[in-house]
Order: structure tokens, then C-alpha cells, then sequence
């Protein structure tokens, strides 16, 4: 039995699919952010596989694509140490459009969720659990999270990695908005929302 509203194709379920014939996108929700970006990307490729110098470089964690790209596929890298995340990564957090407001967008929001490696040194980084990125409103939970099945994460020199959870506003004022990047807390910053 089909999930409700999931895209069937060929006996499989998909929350979001691309069709090359007519270059045609179906989404199971329009307001899944993520499923809506990935799917989008794919119609502006014209391909339906997921190459890491667009989904991951060019895109830089704005387009979800699972697990693609937290792991370089090169087997030099297997000297390079795992750690902990709080000892390689600073973590920030942004939210778009610039004007945050309840009426705009039906108070859609993205927020930008940015963890730098910032040790000269390559890293794998652990993932503690299987929560990639969340956002908080004050102690609530943004209404987001992204998660992963990997058990680390890699980080070059200098390297930042960006994740795009998608959130709804509903309350009006100055509000504090906090993130977490693989256990590394961002500092809280403080967002004016408008009606």
C-alpha cells in the first residue's frame, strides 16, 4: 500500500520524481523544501543521476541528496583520523529571506546551517547518532531536522558544509535562533520577524 500521496513509478515509492520525457518533476508534498530542490535540480541537469560536482560542489548542501558527498570516494583517505566534532568544527546558522515575516511566504523560512573545519588538518568527523543538522526556536525544535546514515563525515582544511532545513514562523518579535551540525552547537542569534 502506497504511502499517502507518494509518487509510484514502476512499483517503487518516491517522495519526489524526475521524468526526462516532457522534463517533468511530481512531488509527494510541495512544501518539502528539500524534496522539492533535489527534484528541481535534477530538471535543470536533464539527467536523473546524482553527480557530486553539482548536487554537493555547485550546490554546496542547499540540494539534498541523502548521504552524496560526506565522503570522498578516493581511497587515499583512509589515513586520515576520525574525531570527535567539537574538536574540528564551528558551527553558525543564517535564515532567508533576509525580511523574516508571518505573512510572507505563509512565514516559510529557510535556515542555513554552516559547519567549518576550522583545523588545517583533514578530518573525518563521527556522527553521533543519526542527526545530521537541526535548527531551534529558543528551546523548540524549528520544525526541521536532516539525518544521515553514514557513521562520518569528511571535512578538508578550511571546509564548510552547509545544510538547508526549511522552517515555519508563526509568532512575531525578536526571536533567538540556534543550530547543531553533527553535536557542535552554533551561538544564538537573534532575528527580528515582522507581520
Amino acid at each position: 500500500m502506497p504511502r499517502s500521496g507518494a509518487v509510484v513509478v514502476d512499483g517503487r515509492e518516491y517522495d519526489g520524481y524526475w521524468w526526462e520525457d516532457g522534463n517533468r518533476i511530481a512531488v509527494r508534498n510541495v512544501a518539502d523544501g528539500p524534496t522539492v530542490r533535489h527534484e528541481m535540480l535534477h530538471a535543470l541537469l536533464q539527467r536523473g543521476d546524482h553527480p557530486a560536482s553539482a548536487f554537493e560542489d555547485m550546490c554546496n548542501g542547499i540540494v539534498a541528496n541523502t548521504d552524496v558527498g560526506l565522503a570522498p570516494t578516493t581511497s587515499e583517505l583512509g589515513s586520515v583520523p576520525t574525531v570527535d566534532a567539537g574538536s574540528v568544527l564551528s558551527v553558525d546558522v543564517a535564515m532567508y529571506p533576509s525580511v523574516l515575516s508571518v505573512a510572507r511566504y505563509n512565514g516559510t523560512v529557510a535556515v542555513v546551517v554552516t559547519a567549518t573545519n576550522t583545523t588545517g588538518r583533514p578530518s573525518w568527523v563521527s556522527v553521533p547518532g543519526d542527526l545530521l543538522a537541526a535548527a531551534y526556536l529558543g528551546d523548540e525544535g524549528l520544525g526541521s531536522g536532516r539525518f544521515t546514515t553514514v557513521s562520518r563525515v569528511y571535512f578538508a582544511p578550511g571546509q564548510q558544509r552547509r545544510v538547508v532545513l526549511d522552517g515555519v514562523l508563526t509568532t512575531t518579535g525578536r526571536i533567538a535562533v540556534n543550530a547543531t551540525y553533527l553535536g557542535v552547537d552554533s551561538p544564538r542569534r537573534a532575528f527580528d520577524v515582522f507581520p
